[in-house]
């Protein structure tokens, strides 16, 4: 053996900062992109949530549009026959349907379906004729929502219609 020259066999260390500090980079990478994944993933479902709310809003206007225009103006809801009334109808961004599934006299059974950006809303409500004070069926002051379905929420709700 040299004494003058150092043997570096396993013990030597020059090079491994750079290693340490090629490591910590990997992890950091790791980390930030599973923040950015997280971050798109929380955007999205933020997205949808905001559209599935605006679905229902538009829902709810369907069902307020259907009673003012067909229900209140009609002086006898049993002549009127279930099926379509409005479909496809565009409002503040989105589309709804509105079905008259069953009515009596002074009950009406609505469904309505709300779509934003693939999100829908699905609706039934049980409509109920608001009469003059003295209890004739005569003059209508308008009518109520007496029930309101989610059936987003409760796909196995039974139909409102067989209330009537």
């Amino acid at each position: 053996m040299n004494p003058g020259r150092v043997h570096r066999g396993f013990l030597d260390h020059s090079g491994s900062a750079m290693a340490l500090a090629l490591l910590a980079l990997l992890i950091l990478s790791g980390v930030a992109l599973s923040l950015g994944s997280l971050s798109l993933l929380n955007h999205e479902s933020a997205v949808r949530d905001a559209n599935l709310t605006r679905a229902a809003y538009i829902a709810r206007a369907a069902m307020e549009r259907a009673t003012a225009e067909i229900l209140t103006q009609t002086a006898d809801w049993a002549t009127l026959s279930p099926g379509d009334l409005y479909l496809g109808e565009a409002f503040a961004g989105g589309t709804y349907d509105v079905q008259l599934l069953a009515s009596n006299q002074n009950a009406a059974v609505l469904h309505v379906t709300a779509t934003v950006d693939g999100q829908t809303s699905e609706f039934e409500t049980l409509v109920r004729r608001r009469t003059d004070a003295g209890g004739g069926v005569g003059t209508t002051m308008g009518a109520s929502f007496e029930r309101l379905v989610d059936l987003r929420l409760d796909p196995t709700a039974s139909s409102l219609a067989s209330t009537l």
